[in-house]
């Protein structure tokens, strides 16, 4: 029964995070059709931006340190959650001005020459974050303790990743309920059609971009909580997590919110259930076989359905 409840919750929570990985790229591909290979390290940006905060009460730059006012509150939960909702408004606008100088001038261009540019754009963001000489111990006030629930010992982390995503598909919701959300729909379904009707597509591509700095943010700092990760920001690893989520986007669908939030916690549960049950395995399968498993899923439902299972299929007249 313990080993059900902490393969449950840690599934959850996981697929929770991958999840909102998942829907920062569903954000970006509904308004350009493209797959934002910079999500990831805007991601890392955004968490690295967030250690400094937490950590040394700056912003990120070194001439910064004790500039943030609310550097001093990070000790207390609400205080914690305060500097998180700056740093992910900080890796917005990062995305932003990213969005204008590189994607901006692309609109309009192939799909491909527009994904060769997100490439080159996640190189030299990358080595910045990792030279970035900062603190990034995320200081959680919750550290690495943990909840018995009958046998089973649950870390305490795994509630505020969840209430984190929780938190953002709600929002994301939100969004889609407004007029930018239907300025958004609109594009993604024809942007021809939504430039005649008058709908500016470069302030859909600015605000998708704006959410997907947001969100990256949110899953970097989340999939860094221990146990699932350190404690502390690795620039190195939080990018290669963020290719995850193309398993999830498979599943639940390129352009599907709902997908994503379905896809990751299906993979969630996936790699916490096998890596749990399969583990006397390992040394026929490998160390790394619940990493593999949702790229197998993938395979698989891309060959039924190459749009997933709640992306929406596309008519083109000839």
């Amino acid at each position: 029964m313990e080993a059900l409840i902490e393969i449950t919750v840690r599934g959850i929570a996981v697929g929770s995070m991958y999840g909102v990985v998942a829907l920062g790229f569903a954000t970006v591909y509904r308004a350009t059709g493209i797959l934002n290979f910079a999500h990831g390290t805007l991601g890392a940006a955004g968490a690295v931006l967030m250690g400094s905060m937490v950590g040394d009460g700056g912003l990120g730059i070194v001439r910064l340190r004790g500039a943030n006012p609310l550097g001093r509150f990070a000790d207390s939960i609400w205080g914690w959650s305060a500097n998180l909702l700056l740093a992910m408004m900080l890796a917005a606008m990062l995305a932003m001005v990213i969005e204008r100088i590189a994607i901006r001038p692309m609109l309009g261009r192939s799909q491909f020459s527009m994904l060769l540019v997100t490439v080159g754009v996640s190189i030299p963001m990358a080595v910045l974050v990792r030279e970035a000489p900062i603190p990034r111990h995320l200081h959680t006030p919750w550290a690495a303790r943990t909840w018995q629930i009958g046998d089973a010992l649950v870390a305490q982390s795994y509630l505020p990743m969840m209430v984190m995503s929780l938190l953002a598909f709600l929002g994301v919701y939100g969004f889609t309920r407004t007029k930018w959300g239907l300025m958004t729909r609109a594009v993604s379904s024809d942007q021809e059609v939504a430039t005649s009707v008058g709908i500016d597509v470069a302030l859909v591509s600015r605000l998708s971009w704006a959410m997907a700095g947001a969100l990256g943010t949110i899953a970097a700092v989340g999939l860094s909580f221990s146990p699932e990760g350190t404690g502390a920001v690795s620039a190195a690893s939080v990018p290669g997590l963020f290719f995850r989520a193309l398993p999830i986007l498979a599943l639940g669908g390129w352009d599907s919110y709902g997908g994503a939030l379905i896809g990751g916690l299906a993979i969630g549960l996936l790699q916490t259930s096998t890596g749990r049950l399969l583990s006397g395995w390992v040394d026929v399968l490998g160390a790394g076989f619940p990493i593999i498993l949702p790229y197998v899923a993938m395979i698989v439902v891309l060959a039924v359905r190459p749009t997933g299972l709640m992306g929406e299929r596309r008519v083109t007249r000839v």
